[in-house]
C-alpha cells in the first residue's frame, strides 16, 4: 500500500493542484497556495450541482480571494467555480470516452483473433478426436499473430499393434518333432498390418529357431522351427509373443486377443488337443490316511511356460466333508479352482468320493514336487491327481463353461449323463471327470467322448473307480460305468483359439 498506492495518489493530488493553479491564472486571479488548496478541498467535499451547494461554493471562494480584488470578488468566484466544474467534467468525459474506446478496441481485437484461429484449432481438435481411438499422437502447436493469425501444428501418428489371432499348424515327426503357428497382427481399428516384425520365444525348448516372423498380406506370418527342433518325450511346446515392431507403430500388448499358444505332438492343425502328463491307469496315491497327494512328472515332459494346465482331482476318502486346502508345485503357477463336486456321492461310511478341477499356468520346470494337492483331512483311500496340458485353446478364456451338477445318488444305472447348459462354441472340445463310489473290474467307456484319459479302481469294502474322458463338445453325453452305483461328473467345455 505505501509503495504502490500512496505515491500514485499523492502524484494525482499534485497534478490537480497544478491544474487548479492554472485555472486561477486563466481567470485573472492571483495564484496563491492557500486559495488553490481551498479550491481543491472544496471540489472534493461539496456537491457539484444544486442551488444551495453553488451558493455555498461562491461564498467560500469569495472569502478566500485576496482583498485587492474586493470589487470583483463575487464575479471572479462565480467564474472560477463554474470554470473549475466545467473543466473537471470535460476532462472526466474525455477520460471516460478514451477508456471506453480502449476497452472496446481490445475486446474487438480479441474477438477477431479468436475467430481467426478458431478454424485451424477446430480442424486440429477434429483430427485428433477422429483418430484418438486408433492411434497415439504427439502434437506440437504454435500461434502467430500479425494481420492473419493462424495456428500451426505438427503431429506424429503412432499406430497401435496387437495380436488378433494365434492358430496352430500341423506338427511333423514321431520322435523329435516340430510344428508351426500362424500369427495375425492388426491395428486398433482391426485392419491387418503387413511388414510387422514379430518376435517371441519357445518353451521349454528355448533354443528352437526361428521364433519370429514378418507379417505379409492379411497381416499374417507363420513360425516353423527347423525339423527336429523339439526333443523326443517333450510332447508340448508353447510360443509366447514378446514384441511387435514396425516404424510408426507401437505395440499394445494389453490388447492382444492371444499372447501365447501351445503345440502338442500329433495334434491336428487348428484343433483343441490335450496332453496327459500323468498315469492313465494308476491312482496317484493309495496310501491310507494321507493328507496330500503329489503328481510327479518326467523332466523331459514338463508343462511349457505360459501353457494352460488343468489339474483333475478325484478323492476317495474315509471321512465326510474333505476339502482341498491348496494346490502347489514347481510345474505350475497361479492355480485357480474351476469347479468342484463335493457332496459326498456315497452315504456309506468309508467311501466318500469328491471331485475338483483346477486351472493353472505351466512354468517350464518339473523339479519335485511337480504338482501337489493338499487336503483338509488325513483320510485318503485313493486319490487321482491328473495333469493335462491344453493346446490350440483360447489361452485367455480356456474354459468356456462347466457343469458340476451331474450326479445320481439313488436308483442309479450304469449310465452317467453329463450335460453343458449353455450354447457351445465352434470348434470347442469337452473334458469329463467321473467318480463312482463302488469297485468294479469293468472299465468305464464313452461313445460321446471317445478318448479315455484315465480309469482306475480301488477294491475294498465299498471301493471306488474314477475316470476322465475327452472329445467333441456335447450339450449332453454319456459315460458307461462298469457297475451300477452312485456317481458324479464334472463337464468342462474347452474353447478353441481365436
Amino acid at each position: 500500500l505505501l509503495t504502490r498506492v500512496v505515491p500514485w495518489h499523492l502524484a494525482a493530488r499534485g497534478l490537480r493542484l497544478v491544474a487548479l493553479a492554472a485555472l486561477l491564472s486563466a481567470a485573472g486571479l492571483p495564484v496563491a497556495a492557500g486559495t488553490t488548496l481551498l479550491l481543491m478541498i472544496l471540489q472534493g467535499t461539496s456537491p457539484s450541482v444544486g442551488p444551495t451547494s453553488a451558493a455555498v461554493r461562491f461564498g467560500i471562494v469569495t472569502a478566500a480571494l485576496p482583498a485587492g480584488h474586493a470589487g470583483t470578488q463575487l464575479a471572479h468566484a462565480v467564474r472560477l467555480v463554474i470554470g473549475a466544474t466545467l473543466v473537471t467534467s470535460a476532462v472526466s468525459l474525455v477520460v471516460s470516452l478514451v477508456t471506453v474506446a480502449i476497452v472496446f478496441f481490445t475486446a474487438a481485437f480479441g474477438l477477431w483473433v479468436i475467430r481467426s484461429i478458431a478454424g485451424p484449432l477446430k480442424r486440429v481438435i477434429a483430427e485428433l478426436t477422429a483418430n484418438a481411438s486408433q492411434a497415439t499422437y504427439n502434437v506440437s502447436a504454435t500461434a502467430s499473430g500479425g494481420s492473419n493469425p493462424s495456428v500451426n501444428y505438427a503431429e506424429t501418428n503412432v499406430g497401435l499393434l496387437h495380436v488378433s489371432s494365434l492358430a496352430t499348424g500341423a506338427t511333423v515327426g514321431v520322435t523329435t518333432w516340430t510344428g508351426s503357428i500362424i500369427v495375425t497382427v492388426t491395428d486398433s481399428s482391426g485392419t491387418a498390418v503387413n511388414g510387422v516384425s514379430v518376435t517371441g520365444a519357445w518353451s521349454p525348448t528355448s533354443a528352437a529357431s526361428p521364433s519370429g516372423c514378418t507379417t505379409a498380406a492379411l497381416g499374417q506370418c507363420t513360425i516353423t522351427p527347423a525339423a527336429g527342433s523339439f526333443p523326443s518325450g517333450q510332447l508340448t511346446e508353447t510360443w509366447t509373443v514378446s514384441n511387435l515392431s514396425l516404424s510408426g507403430y507401437s505395440y499394445a500388448s494389453a490388447a492382444n486377443v492371444e499372447s501365447a499358444i501351445t503345440l502338442s505332438q500329433n495334434c491336428v492343425a487348428a484343433t483343441v488337443c490335450e496332453t496327459n502328463l500323468t498315469s492313465t491307469s494308476a491312482f496317484t496315491d493309495i496310501t491310507a490316511g494321507t493328507s496330500s497327494s503329489t503328481a510327479s512328472l518326467t523332466a523331459g515332459n514338463t508343462p511349457p511356460s505360459g501353457s494352460t494346465v488343468l489339474i483333475l482331482v478325484a478323492r476317495d476318502g474315509s471321512q465326510t466333508g474333505d476339502t482341498v486346502s491348496s494346490v502347489t508345485g514347481s510345474a505350475i503357477s497361479n492355480p485357480t479352482l474351476v469347479t468342484s463336486l463335493t457332496s459326498n456321492l456315497s452315504s456309506t461310511a468309508g467311501a466318500f468320493t469328491n471331485l475338483w478341477v483346477y486351472r493353472a499356468k505351466g512354468t517350464g520346470t518339473t523339479s519335485s514336487p511337480a504338482v501337489t494337492v493338499n487336503f483338509s483331512a488325513s483320510d485318503n483311500r485313493a486319490t487321482l491327481v491328473q495333469v493335462l496340458v491344453l493346446s490350440g485353446e483360447n489361452t485367455k478364456t480356456p474354459i468356456a463353461q462347466s457343469n458340476n451338477t451331474n450326479k445320481c445318488t439313488a436308483s442309479c444305472t450304469t449310465t452317467a449323463t453329463a450335460t453343458l447348459t449353455s450354447s457351445l462354441t465352434t470348434g470347442s472340445k469337452e473334458i469329463v471327470l467321473v467318480g463312482e463310489a463302488k469297485a468294479t473290474s469293468t472299465s468305464m467307456s464313452s461313445a460321446s467322448w471317445p478318448t479315455k484319459l484315465f480309469w482306475a479302481q480301488l477294491s475294498g469294502t465299498t471301493g471306488a473307480n474314477d475316470g476322465s474322458f475327452f472329445g467333441p463338445s456335447a450339450a449332453s453325453g454319456t459315460v458307461t460305468l462298469g457297475t451300477a452305483s452312485v456317481w458324479g461328473a464334472i463337464a468342462l467345455e474347452v474353447a478353441k483359439a481365436t
